[in-house]
């Protein structure tokens, strides 16, 4: 039997998986990384530039889910968790990470198995912060896009607060901060006082994220709890 000599090398097709997203339980079938998309993510992964960091991310699920999935408008939880599903898949389930012993602060190396990472609070809370005896702001559970918009501010107490808060409202008025330039959202976020800004902080805390909390030793013996979370460990 003659071998046929082709003229083009083969497309090698990968193998896809099934993850369900932890907001809504919708199923999304997406495949691991291919060597392409491993060296867009270690070129930005060096970046200073948190937004070419976002973007690269996006175009990575939106390739790795076959552009099914409305990446700018996915929940950043479950923006996270597919992420994480993705790379579980394209280089492995355990990951090692690097954290200082609370203690001793000695370096402690921790395997974090991503699959077990899980959604952590609830949806259904509403979330409401009064400032003033007039004004209080309405938070909302920010979206991929939320945070690229956000990430144009310079100051870190801006870029969370004009990601999170939806709206600030009094009894008959309301005003929607996606509506205004990004001038007023800093006049507005440098006016608060403290006890504002910190009372929001709080109140995003407790909000939905994807985690798990983990043990470890450190080589002198001191055993802590840690909770694992967000995807800067595993980028």
């Amino acid at each position: 039997m003659r071998t046929k000599i082709m003229k083009t090398l083969p497309k090698l097709n990968s193998i896809s998986y099934i993850a369900k997203l932890p907001s809504t339980g919708e199923e999304i079938e997406f495949r691991p990384f291919v060597h392409k998309e491993e060296k867009a993510l270690a070129t930005v992964n060096e970046s200073s530039n948190e937004k070419d960091k976002l973007l690269t991310l996006r175009n990575v699920i939106r390739s790795c889910t076959f552009d099914k999935v409305d990446v700018d408008n996915l929940q950043m939880v479950d923006f996270e968790f597919l992420f994480l599903k993705i790379r579980s898949k394209s280089v492995g389930e355990i990951s090692e990470i690097q954290t200082k012993c609370e203690s001793c602060e000695a370096n402690v190396p921790i395997q974090v198995d991503i699959d077990q990472m899980t959604l952590n609070g609830n949806f259904e809370k509403k979330m409401i912060v009064p400032l003033d005896d007039t004004y209080s702001v309405k938070l909302r559970y920010p979206k991929f896009i939320d945070i690229v918009n956000s990430s144009k501010y310079k100051d870190e107490l801006t870029v969370a607060i004009a990601a999170a808060v939806e709206s600030i409202f009094t009894e008959e008025e309301v005003y929607e901060i996606d509506e205004a330039s990004p001038k007023e959202v800093e006049e507005f976020v440098n006016s608060l006082v403290q006890r504002q800004y910190v009372a929001i902080l709080d109140e995003l805390k407790d909000a939905t994220y994807v985690g798990l909390i983990t043990t470890y030793t450190c080589k002198n013996g001191h055993t802590h709890e840690m909770e694992v979370k967000g995807l800067e460990n595993f980028f």
